[in-house]
């Protein structure tokens, strides 16, 4: 975890682009997490990096958001984003502090909503991943629910078999990343006192068309890859089909 950590402290300073190289995946997020958001909720953020999710939300909802991270660089940013904003009222909305996932049982509190974006995923393990879950339970009221905002491995690997057909390099996970086992967490459904409602796999075309159709065009017109391409611009204007979410959203309730 120690390594995770000079990684994200590094990232700090990357504004919207400090949890992900793809802006375009990031918006998605977000706007995809809004459709669950109601006024008048409380909400929890886990691992809220610099704070653009949260400042986001809280602009569009009459929301109470209470967020932190493990990195000290990246709440200070997030601090300064709040005292940067033209809306004066978020300051009374959003709180960020330091904390770490890990020991989330002393975390006080009870929430609506809780969030978690590509957090579960910089865990060592799959058991930490489940215990962080079942943590994450712990502070659900009830009838809450769990945004899980994850990277999934049946995603990279239905993406990396169709990337073979067109002679393309396979996508390896980051070295910093322990992807979703969608299988291994199928397994264990029983044992979480949490139900799942849906698997939104709302960035499929988003990747499909990204990974798979502009990566294919690139290399044939010999072309550097870039995120914002107009091919990965279009992609979001086209409802989510198939499954090649390498980002999901697992929505559980209490």
């Amino acid at each position: 975890m120690e390594n995770r950590l000079k990684f994200w402290e590094e990232r700090a300073s990357m504004g919207y682009q400090a949890g992900s190289n793809d802006k375009i995946l990031k918006h998605l997020e977000i706007e995809e997490l809004k459709k669950y958001i109601s006024n008048q909720t409380k909400i929890l953020e886990i691992g809220c990096g610099n704070g653009y999710t949260s400042v986001e939300i809280a602009d569009a909802f009459d929301v109470e958001i209470q967020s932190f991270d493990y990195s000290k660089k990246m709440i200070d940013f997030a601090n300064n984003l709040l005292k940067e904003s033209k809306n004066i009222h978020l300051k009374d909305k959003v709180k960020f502090q330091v904390f770490d996932i890990r020991e989330l049982a002393k975390f006080e509190g009870e929430y609506d909503i809780i969030i978690t974006e590509r957090v579960l995923i910089n865990l060592d393990s799959f058991d930490e991943q489940i215990k962080a879950i079942k943590s994450i339970s712990s502070k659900l009221k009830e009838g809450g629910i769990f945004l899980m905002c994850e990277s999934s491995m049946d995603g990279l690997n239905n993406i990396n078999a169709e990337r073979i057909k067109f002679n393309l390099d396979q996508i390896e996970m980051p070295w910093h990343n322990n992807y979703i086992d969608d299988k291994k967490l199928n397994s264990e459904l029983d044992n979480i006192d949490l139900k799942l409602v849906e698997t939104n796999n709302f960035s499929s075309t988003y990747y499909f068309l990204s990974r798979i159709i502009y990566a294919n065009y690139a290399k044939v017109n010999n072309e550097d890859i870039k995120y914002d391409s107009l091919i990965n611009k279009m992609s979001i204007k086209l409802p989510s089909l198939g499954n090649f979410s390498q980002t999901k959203i697992w929505v559980w309730k209490k």
